[in-house]
């Protein structure tokens, strides 16, 4: 759920981190989501989920990942890494303008958004 703030709340099972609350723990309750680095006033275009994982990007461009990346699903620098409980910004020399999630894989749009009248 994204608040009026901007801001991004979850509950559910979180076995891969994928609530982006910071632990692995399941929550009953919605709980606010979490950033690795200072990137608490974000406004999201649009968020998708995969297996174990979510992604967004936001209105300038910038693209998050948090949760598993056991087949390297979320890009991460590291491939032994297998999972982060808090949203990651990933680097991409285009600006993403749509995502979309498979159960192990992300697709990121880049471009300009053409609007329709």
């Amino acid at each position: 759920m994204v608040a009026e703030d901007h801001s991004l709340y979850s509950f559910g099972v979180n076995t891969d981190g994928q609530l982006a609350d910071g632990t692995r723990l399941k929550s009953n309750v919605f709980k606010k989501a979490k950033f690795y680095a200072d990137y608490e006033n974000v406004t999201m275009r649009q968020i998708a989920a995969g297996g174990e994982f979510v992604v967004f990007c936001t209105l300038d461009g910038r693209l998050f990942v948090v949760g598993s990346n056991y087949f390297g699903q979320l890009g991460l620098d590291d491939p032994n890494e297998k999972l982060i409980t808090e949203f990651w910004h990933r680097t991409i020399p285009e600006k993403v303008v749509q995502v979309a999630c498979g159960f192990v894989h992300v697709l990121a749009l880049t471009g300009t958004m053409l609007s329709t009248v």
